[in-house]
């Protein structure tokens, strides 16, 4: 299953065909299934002649990068397979910086969201507090109005408040 099409065939073969042998395994690997199956070798060598092998089989979260490298490491075009594995470890490299930068990218919108919440939570609460306020200054003869009004309403409440304490406290005390 890890022979490559021009080795079953009997040609010459070059370093290539371990191309194909990595293709195979980072395939089976991602896959977690054999990707050239045969009841004994003559099935299992016409399977890597014949068989495409489905992207499709790969994960769902198998990044994209890492797809195209395995369909060029599989390819049966001796001219367009990949030359090296010296260009799959450069491309592997790529694909994780990718990856790792997308991890970022998540951590600094989970941070980011965790953010918000916090202020829409403390927005909640602020209005729970005012609303609490102006429950208490309705309560007390405070009504609607604008700033001014209710400061001087507020006012008017405190003044009202302090005479009936000085009077309650000062009944009963004769004038000096």
């Amino acid at each position: 299953a890890y022979m490559s099409p021009e080795q079953a065939k009997g040609k010459t073969v070059d370093r290539r065909s371990d191309i194909w042998a990595f293709g195979v395994v980072l395939y089976e690997m991602l896959s977690g299934k054999r990707a050239f199956k045969g009841e004994d070798v003559s099935e299992t060598l016409a399977a890597v002649l014949m068989t495409t092998l489905s992207m499709d089989a790969l994960p769902a979260t198998t990044p994209p990068g890492l797809k195209r490298l395995i369909t060029r490491c599989l390819d049966r075009d001796l001219k367009t397979r990949l030359r090296d594995i010296g260009e799959a470890r450069v491309k592997i490299a790529r694909i994780e910086a990718k990856l790792a930068e997308g991890e970022q990218l998540n951590q600094k919108l989970t941070t980011l969201e965790a953010a918000v919440k916090k202020a829409d939570d403390e927005t909640k609460e602020s209005k729970k507090q005012r609303d609490e306020i102006e429950l208490k200054l309705n309560r007390i003869g405070v009504g609607a109005g604008n700033p001014a009004e209710r400061k001087a309403q507020l006012a008017d409440v405190v003044n009202r408040w302090a005479r009936a304490l000085v009077n309650a406290h000062t009944k009963g005390i004769p004038n000096l």
